[in-house]
C-alpha cells in the first residue's frame, strides 16, 4: 500500500493541513491502524500491536510530512505506549 493509499484509508489527505487537537489524535490513531492493519489500543506500544520497526518509520515519516513536524523514529520507539506517542506528536505540532 502506498503512503497516499494509507492516508486515504486513515481518513486523511496529504494536504498538510493540520486539524484541531482531537483531529490530530484521531488521525494519528487511524494512520497507525491503517499501517499496522489492526485496531489500536492506546495503552499498547507499536510492538505489542504487532508492528515492526519499518512500520514505525513509515508512520513517523507520514506524520512528519502531514503536520510539518519533526518526530524522530527513536522518540517514537521510546514511547511507552501509543498514548505517549500521540502526546509526542501533539507536542511537536503545538511547538511549530
Amino acid at each position: 500500500m502506498s503512503d497516499q493509499e494509507i492516508l486515504t484509508a486513515a481518513g486523511s489527505d496529504s494536504s498538510g493541513r493540520p486539524g484541531t487537537e482531537p483531529d490530530l489524535e484521531i488521525e494519528t490513531m487511524q494512520l497507525t491502524e491503517a499501517v499496522l492493519g489492526v485496531e489500536c489500543d492506546p495503552a499498547l506500544d507499536f510492538f505489542d500491536l504487532g508492528g515492526a520497526s519499518l512500520q514505525v518509520v513509515q508512520i513517523v515519516t507520514m506524520l512528519n510530512s502531514r503536520y510539518g513536524i519533526d518526530v524522530s523514529v527513536t522518540d517514537a520507539l521510546d514511547a511507552i505506549d501509543l498514548r505517549a506517542f500521540i502526546d509526542l506528536v501533539r507536542a511537536k505540532a503545538e511547538a511549530r
